[in-house]
């Protein structure tokens, strides 16, 4: 990397931050710099993960998917929740960046177009449930 220019290392996170079960934040590429979470929308984007599965049985097609319905024919396979300290965290962390920063829009990936992989259904049904949630209470609108 040269001196000089504001450039993201390309060993980081492409996320800014990531929100884990236990309400924690977790700051990752520095926002100065552009993410590389969202496939071709990461101009102005502020990127947060959500560190859970929050995918239905029934979504995806990797090996994980595959034994959730699995399990979820036989009976043993729960659907997921956001864990409340999470979905608080969220909640209070929108708040404290809508303070700083002009945000009009909050989306999961599969909401803009154009998503590959597992970025189709991420963040999942259970985790879209959030985003929409967060959306309405906030006064933000959908990709």
């Amino acid at each position: 990397m040269q001196m000089g220019k504001s450039v993201a290392p390309s060993d980081d996170i492409g996320y800014h931050y990531a929100l884990d079960c236990f309400g924690n934040i977790f700051e990752g590429r520095d926002i100065r710099f552009k993410g590389e979470n969202v496939h071709n929308y990461n101009t102005g984007v502020i990127g947060i993960v959500l560190l859970e599965n929050l995918t239905d049985s029934e979504e995806g097609s990797d090996r994980v998917a595959k034994v959730r319905k699995f399990l979820n024919t036989i009976g043993l396979n729960e659907r997921p929740q956001v864990p409340d300290k999470q979905k608080q965290s969220a909640h209070r962390f929108i708040d404290i960046l809508l303070e700083f920063f002009y945000i009009n829009t909050l989306g999961g990936h599969r909401e803009f177009p154009g998503q590959p992989g597992e970025g189709k259904i991420c963040p999942g049904n259970v985790g879209l449930s959030l985003v929409t949630e967060l959306r309405r209470s906030k006064g933000l609108s959908a990709p």
